[in-house]
């Protein structure tokens, strides 16, 4: 007799607040993130930081070291930490330096990170408490306020997993520096959206004023 082998699972069963919690939304940023979120162990305006938490156990430290660039002329290394520290003679060496995003040693790739007090090339901004209205039509108004302070270059909403792209209360944003300003100091903690206020957060390695606005959430 035949038997049909093509079983199918049934679906784990899933109770309303863990289908609708935080922990179930997904972000829906296009663009790649900052490759790393790491707190930076030091700062200096010279120098750039190689983020080797997840170094591959192939990497060989000797290609590392021919794959800096030629002005970099010291380092500091953090074993403990998996931090290496890079030092250029010029502010604008590390800057140029900081902008590849990554460094490229043989088939591997290492996140560069700004030192401290600098946000990176590109940063990520989150958004709590922001109001449910039409996804364009939210897009259109954030994007309109924020132009102010900085540069958007991709804005969403973080919507419950598997569903129909439900909108939740937060979005995120992909955002760059206005040229010859500093984020740090141009980035609000507070928007208003439709006459209700929007808080917003930099996830970047060093806590920023920014940070103090919200209490620590679970964004995946």
């Amino acid at each position: 007799m035949d038997t049909d082998s093509n079983t199918t699972e049934t679906p784990k069963f899933q109770g309303v607040f863990e289908s609708f919690s935080w922990e179930n939304t997904q972000t829906n940023l296009t663009n790649e993130r900052p490759p790393s979120s790491r707190i930076l162990p030091a700062g200096d305006n010279n120098s750039a930081f190689l983020d080797l938490s997840k170094m591959p156990k192939e990497l060989d430290g000797r290609h590392l070291e021919t794959a800096l660039p030629e002005e970099a002329i010291g380092v500091k290394f953090r074993a403990d930490v998996k931090f290496i520290q890079v030092f250029f003679e010029e502010d604008k060496e590390a800057e140029t330096f900081i902008e590849k995003g990554v460094l490229q040693v043989g088939e591997h790739t290492l996140p560069i990170l700004p030192p401290k007090g600098k946000l990176p090339p590109i940063a990520l901004i989150r958004m709590e408490n922001v109001p449910i209205r039409k996804r364009q039509t939210l897009e259109a108004a954030i994007e309109e306020v924020m132009k102010t302070y900085c540069i958007p270059v991709e804005i969403a909403p973080r919507t419950l997993r598997g569903s129909r792209r439900l909108l939740t209360t937060r979005w995120e944003m992909l955002v760059k520096a206005i040229p010859g300003q500093n984020l740090t100091k141009t980035l609000p903690s507070i928007i208003e959206i439709f006459d209700q206020k929007v808080l917003l957060s930099c996830i970047y390695p060093t806590p920023t004023p920014l940070d103090s606005c919200l209490q620590p959430h679970s964004f995946n």
